[in-house]
């Protein structure tokens, strides 16, 4: 057995105790933020011209750290910007159409923040563009069980069950959910009036185009159709 002098145990106490201070000091919440902002201001300066420059994966790496640091830190401001980092870079992917490496971007995000409103939409319009399968129908549901007035994602559930889902009613339902809770955005009520003139309801396209066109008077595409429509035989509007 190692016999210790008293010297040599209170030499080590004070070492134990030391340590013990200083690691309370490092971990302590002021401290943290101070380093992880440092971290912060690094990552935002060097990740978007990496992004720009097409690094996406040093990009990622330089910034998953400071995603879960933020988190742990509860920096909500430093987080914020990665955040927008990775939507940034899951955007120029799309584009490139690589979309399961956007998705590597997106994922995260949604790891820490599940009710993200960018990172849901952008995570349908992904599984879109993958396939447009029950998974993506799943992902345009979750964006609007967020947002109910996302007019966007009325119009892309209802194209997708029109066309992968092959089922025309439960498409109309969805376009007339949403121009009720829309208020009838023009946007949606354009693609609407398209829907149903796919569907041959001329005479209801009609007055979907006729009220885009009364309330708009230089939306010439509106105008067409209007006409395009009364020539061949829908009952015009009085």
């Amino acid at each position: 057995m190692l016999l210790l002098s008293k010297k040599q145990k209170t030499a080590i106490l004070f070492l134990v105790w030391a340590t013990f201070l200083v690691g309370a000091w490092f971990a302590s919440p002021v401290v943290v933020r101070a380093v992880l902002r440092s971290q912060s201001y690094i990552t935002h300066s060097i990740g978007p011209s990496r992004i720009s420059g097409g690094e996406y994966a040093q990009a990622r790496a330089d910034i998953i750290r400071l995603l879960k640091d933020s988190a742990r830190a509860k920096m909500k401001g430093a987080r914020d910007e990665v955040v927008d980092l990775y939507l940034q870079a899951a955007t120029r992917l799309e584009a490139l159409g690589q979309y399961a490496k956007a998705y590597q971007y997106v994922a995260p995000i949604l790891v820490h923040d599940p009710k993200n409103g960018k990172a849901l939409f952008q995570k349908a319009v992904l599984f879109e563009s993958l396939a447009p399968t029950a998974g993506a129908l799943d992902a345009w549901r979750a964006v609007l069980d967020r947002d109910p007035t996302e007019n966007a994602a009325y119009e892309h559930l209802a194209t997708m069950t029109e066309y992968a889902a092959r089922d025309f009613s439960q498409a109309n339902g969805i376009y007339v959910e949403g121009l009720v809770r829309g208020g009838n955005a023009p946007s949606l009520m354009r693609a609407y009036a398209d829907f149903l003139e796919r569907q041959g309801e001329k005479s209801t396209a009609l007055l979907y185009w006729k009220a885009l066109a009364q309330r708009s008077p230089d939306d010439e595409n509106a105008q067409n159709h209007v006409r395009a429509l009364e020539r061949y035989g829908a009952a015009p509007l009085p």
